[in-house]
């Protein structure tokens, strides 16, 4: 028989078991916020500390442009170590000479000589500057974190490969150079962190790996910190090379292009001085890109039910290279579908018909003629010289409503073709007498 205890038997061996299997439990897993927090405060602990830029007392420039290195002993400590930071002076090999001696070198006054010749990278990479600056953190032998990890690395922080390194490490990782200089203590507003941006263009485009382009695009275009000629020089090499990206490579950038304030569409008058400097092949890419999306997006969402039994769509995308502007003209009802649309409703480059007009329409400008297409059956297509229609002409981009009376201009248009079964070799006749021909 098996041997009876009482309650309070039973209830002291639970609660004995109990404290035996607290007592293995694991240990409680922080929340994810504190997790973060502490993983932030790692990260900002594991961050060489860095010298703040200060303004240098006027005093002190003067008094260097007075004595020079022909009474050093003038000069303060205090005062070497400001102005290691002014950079028209810091440059100066004279200079270093003074600020680089034995009983003069400061961390400090190395972070100010370091971030001098980057602000002047493209005139100072090859000179004696860098030079001195190479041998002085090598034998730099005071405790610094951040001097440390530069002398560690001086192919990264002064050497002419440098930028391309940073550059290769921004496209691996997938972060902003803004990230990698302050991991590194660097200014990156300065020549060496344009640099490092301009390098990072043909690396994309020779890199076998297709997230770096992604990359460029998602983290270098975007930056702050390039020069602005720089800047349009390496989209310039974008579009040219554009041939050999993918589609959704070329998507992304085309993409870019249309968002950033330092580009937009180069088709619209009021960004052409943002596309100045940039040559007219890489503009006209641009456009045949873009004119070809009207198009498609014209013909492929304006047409009732996509209902093109006049095949207009691949006709006049044959011509895609040739037009100089095109945008899409719709009625109220098409606009409404338009915005409802996830594929259209981000396209903005499209004007309004007068109210209560039952027709969208679409223009094509080749640069001598100006033809309109318009989506309901029934409607001709017009022809014009631009000398014919002035008032076309100059309200083409215009935010006012478009009328029929505008569009359709019998008495100057040049000709007014019916879809009819031979509209297409008519019209490229027409087309091919004033130096307009298809793509092959």
């Amino acid at each position: 028989m098996s041997e009876s205890r009482s309650c309070a038997e039973i209830l002291a061996q639970l609660d004995k078991l109990a404290s035996s299997l607290q007592q293995e439990a694991p240990p409680a897993i922080p929340p994810d916020r504190t997790i973060g927090r502490l993983r932030a405060i790692v990260e900002r602990l594991s961050k060489p500390k860095t010298a703040t830029p200060a303004k240098c007392p006027p005093n002190y420039i003067d008094l260097w442009n007075s004595v020079g290195v022909s009474h050093p002993s003038e000069l303060s400590n205090r005062a070497v170590r400001y102005l290691s930071w002014e950079t028209d002076i810091a440059v100066r090999p004279a200079f270093q000479s003074v600020a680089l001696a034995p009983e003069r070198i400061s961390s400090r006054s190395l972070q100010g000589l370091v971030r001098s010749v980057h602000r002047r990278w493209g005139s100072a990479v090859d000179t004696l500057s860098v030079g001195n600056l190479r041998l002085a953190l090598t034998t730099y032998s005071r405790k610094n974190a951040l001097i440390d990890k530069w002398k560690q690395n001086l192919v990264y922080v002064l050497n002419a490969e440098g930028p391309t390194r940073f550059a290769q490490e921004i496209l691996t990782r997938g972060t902003t150079w803004d990230d990698v200089a302050a991991e590194w203590g660097l200014e990156p507003d300065s020549e060496f962190g344009n640099e490092v941006l301009t390098r990072s263009i043909p690396l994309s485009l020779t890199s076998r790996r297709s997230e770096d382009f992604q990359n460029t695009v998602r983290f270098v275009l975007p930056s702050r910190h390039w020069r602005p000629d720089s800047f349009k020089s390496c989209i310039q090499q974008l579009i040219l090379a554009s041939s050999r990206l993918s589609p959704q490579q070329a998507s992304s950038l085309r993409d870019f292009i249309l968002s950033d304030q330092r580009l937009l569409d180069p088709r619209l008058p009021r960004n052409g001085p943002n596309w100045a400097g940039i040559s007219e092949s890489a503009t006209n890419i641009v456009i045949q890109w873009l004119s070809a999306e009207d198009i498609q997006l014209f013909f492929d969402h304006v047409l009732t039910n996509r209902n093109d039994p006049h095949g207009r769509k691949p006709f006049w995308l044959k011509y895609k290279g040739k037009v100089k502007r095109s945008r899409p003209l719709l009625s109220a009802l098409d606009e409404s579908r338009w915005f409802a649309n996830s594929a259209t409703q981000k396209k903005r480059n499209f004007g309004r018909m007068e109210y209560f007009c039952n027709t969208s329409a679409f223009l094509l400008d080749f640069g001598r003629v100006i033809v309109v297409e318009f989506s309901q059956v029934g409607n001709a297509v017009y022809v014009y010289e631009h000398r014919d229609v002035p008032d076309l002409d100059e309200s083409f981009w215009s935010q006012a409503r478009f009328s029929l009376n505008m569009l359709k201009q019998k008495e100057y248009c040049i000709e007014r073709m019916t879809h009819s079964s031979l509209w297409q070799s008519k019209m490229r006749t027409l087309l091919a007498q004033f130096g307009i021909r298809p793509e092959n």
